[in-house]
């Protein structure tokens, strides 16, 4: 037998000032992977472990690790839990592209943060119920569980996402 619990689930948001010049390293992060990856992000996407294999990622991985850690604190557990950036992947969607509905399960929490992006680049949408619209600077972070997905852009968005998981 399933049962379901309908839980309201939040979605945080901060502006993270790119301190690091983002939009360089992820540029040269593209012409060093070069080709697509068949994922479900219909763009340009580097490998899920970017962060290890070019150290330029790795104090904005570490600031954004912090953040979490904050969100998980404040929000779920006031006991200081530590987590770990499994995944860092940054993404450049050019016109008409877009990523299929999905989910990081099984890490504790996603994010995306917005690099450089146009003012008409569509949005993150969450389980089909609310919309954030990206603009350069923010950072979205949420439970890995949800699901989300970004519809046909009309506009050029650059943006990181990162998935993390508790340290043991």
């Amino acid at each position: 037998m399933i049962y379901n619990v309908n839980k309201s689930m939040p979605v945080f948001t901060t502006i993270l000032k790119d301190k690091w010049n983002l939009k360089t390293i992820v540029e040269k992060q593209r012409l060093l992977d070069g080709k697509e990856m068949v994922t479900n992000v219909k763009a340009w996407r580097s490998g899920w472990s970017t962060h290890k294999d070019n150290p330029e990622f790795m104090p904005f991985a570490n600031e954004v690790t912090k953040y979490v850690e904050s969100v998980s604190q404040e929000h779920f557990n006031p006991r200081p839990i530590k987590y770990f950036p499994v995944n860092l992947w940054a993404m450049i969607y050019e016109k008409e592209e877009y990523a299929q509905p999905h989910n990081h399960f099984p890490c504790d929490f996603s994010s995306v943060y917005y690099v450089d992006v146009d003012t008409n680049a569509s949005p993150i949408i969450f389980e089909e119920q609310l919309e954030i619209h990206p603009e350069n600077g923010l950072l979205v972070i949420w439970q890995g569980v949800l699901e989300h997905e970004v519809p046909k852009t009309k506009g050029k968005r650059i943006a990181i996402s990162m998935n993390f998981r508790k340290r043991k």
